[in-house]
């Protein structure tokens, strides 16, 4: 039950910062930073779905 409820909160908290990351890149004008927001969404989405 205890690993169940971490395993909830870490979710959010990876959830939350693919929508910070998203809307940094989504605002930013820099190229470079665009596309690190862009490889760092690809990292954090494949953690997000790959946690069992």
């Amino acid at each position: 039950m205890f690993q169940l409820i971490l395993r909830i909160i870490y979710l959010t908290m990876v959830a939350i910062l693919i929508v910070f990351v998203g809307w940094h890149g989504y605002k930013t004008k820099n190229i470079y930073e665009k596309i690190t927001a862009a490889l760092m969404l690809v990292v954090l989405v494949l953690r997000l779905f790959l946690i069992k």
